[in-house]
């Protein structure tokens, strides 16, 4: 859909990012005294631990735009181990939207806001969509009672459409794009996509399991955006973590889901794509510095708060 975005098109008013809003700034606000102060949302620190590790390439499997029509075998081939890094940071800026729109479930009218946002075309963030609610993926969680793995959508999405295409196929199928899980008409405008992320996010929004991380407004987007597969990857799990983080290299390369490139490509060539990871991500000013010790084959790496606000109260898994 292409119509201009309005107070109507967006819950709670004009998305972030619209130039026709010059009133708003999603990243920064005017206090008593004229002083400006970021503007925060909770990231979950499920979603980043999980992103962190399924971020890649999937060679072996079909590509974006060749995903097959709908599958009619219930159950059969929605898991997925890896995911694009656009569509983590789609989820990424979904989360910040639901939490803006009041916690509830997000509904888009228009997807011509969130596609300049993220550098795409509405196409494009329809299959996004896709990936995010269509399949299953490994999450990872804890709690007070230890640690959590399960295999679920990251989303639910619903694309929902208007009488007019109901009784455009009233005597004729349509062709359906997707999983038996999230799926849309080809080439139909939609009514409208309702968007509810997963429980688990959501309780570690509120704090509980692996609690959440506050982010700036847009501006971790925008730098997620900018980033390379691996640089993305170390983002998302350094900012799980504490501000400064002590790791084994065996242990990183777990948490950044690299086993089988260990395998394929060995430790040399793996470990010098995580060092150039690091190096990207001091050059963007999220990292301060790092390190890698050979003898003992540790990382330590400190990360600034130019996009997140750590707070040490907050619940996490330990770093080696």
């Amino acid at each position: 859909m292409s119509k201009k975005p309005n107070k109507s098109s967006y819950p709670g008013g004009v998305l972030p990012g619209v130039e026709d809003s010059p009133a708003y700034s999603p990243i920064t606000t005017k206090v008593e005294g004229g002083a400006e102060v970021d503007k925060l949302h909770k990231q979950p620190r499920g979603y980043l631990k999980t992103t962190a590790k399924i971020v890649g390439k999937a060679t072996e499997e079909a590509t974006l735009f060749s995903l097959p029509e709908i599958k009619t075998e219930e159950g059969i081939g929605y898991l997925r181990e890896v995911i694009s890094r656009n569509t983590a940071i789609l989820g990424n800026y979904l989360l910040q939207l639901w939490q803006q729109n009041g916690g509830d479930k997000l509904v888009i009218n228009n997807l011509s806001p969130i596609s300049e946002i993220m550098g795409n075309s509405n196409f494009e963030i329809k299959i996004y969509l896709l990936y995010l609610g269509g399949y299953t993926y490994p999450i990872i969680d804890s709690d007070k009672e230890g640690l959590t793995l399960s295999i679920e959508q990251l989303f639910k999405v619903q694309f929902k459409y208007s009488n007019t295409v109901k009784n455009k196929y009233k005597n004729s199928e349509y062709k359906e794009i997707g999983t038996g899980l999230t799926k849309f008409i080809k080439d139909e405008p939609f009514e409208s996509i309702t968007i509810e992320p997963n429980r688990l996010f959501i309780e570690n929004i509120k704090g509980k399991g692996l609690g959440n991380i506050l982010v700036v407004n847009d501006k971790f987007i925008k730098l997620a955006l900018s980033l390379t597969d691996i640089a993305y990857k170390i983002l998302t799990y350094s900012v799980s973590m504490k501000p400064s983080i002590n790791i084994a290299e065996v242990n990183l390369i777990k948490h950044l889901g690299l086993d089988k490139q260990i395998k394929t490509q060995g430790k040399p060539r793996v470990r010098a794509t995580i060092l150039k990871g690091l190096q990207e991500l001091q050059d963007k000013e999220h990292i301060k510095s790092y390190s890698y010790e050979e003898a003992t084959e540790m990382y330590r790496f400190t990360y600034s708060n130019k996009y997140v606000r750590h707070s040490e109260s907050k619940k996490q898994l330990p770093s080696s």
